[in-house]
């Protein structure tokens, strides 16, 4: 009876340390996963007005859209960004076409997202560049 007790306890702990590696690893691949994502960029139009058009650039990488209305948010993730790069926004409006840089900085990969607010006066402005006066 003593062995077939040593017995159980033995495989129960070899399935107490699977289980703990088993999580280990899966929580280690979701980092990893993200870090090698691509890069997202949220951006908000408070242009006054819908803007439609729209092309978010990261190097070579780029996503469009059709239409976005005033005050709209949408986030995207920009694939096919390779090493270093600024947000390029461009847009028309009824005042015409728009191209603007958010003169921020973004990488293919290591968990970028950036903020751009698209503002009256048609400029592509980084979040955390904005101060309130």
């Amino acid at each position: 009876m003593l062995k077939i007790m040593k017995k159980i306890l033995r495989y129960l702990f070899l399935i107490l340390i699977i289980a703990t590696l088993s999580i280990s690893l899966w929580e280690g691949s979701k980092i990893f996963r993200q870090y090698y994502s691509p890069p997202r960029v949220t951006l908000i139009n408070l242009t006054g007005e819908d803007i439609s058009s729209v092309s978010i650039k990261l190097n070579q990488g780029q996503r469009t859209f059709d239409k976005i209305k005033n005050k709209e948010i949408v986030e995207c993730a920009i694939p096919n960004v390779r090493g270093e790069a600024s947000t390029q926004i461009e847009w028309t409006d009824s005042e015409g076409k728009h191209n603007e840089f958010a003169d921020d900085y973004i990488e293919g990969r290591g968990f970028y997202h950036t903020t751009v607010v698209l503002t009256q006066d048609k400029k592509a402005v980084a979040v955390y560049k904005m101060r309130k006066n």
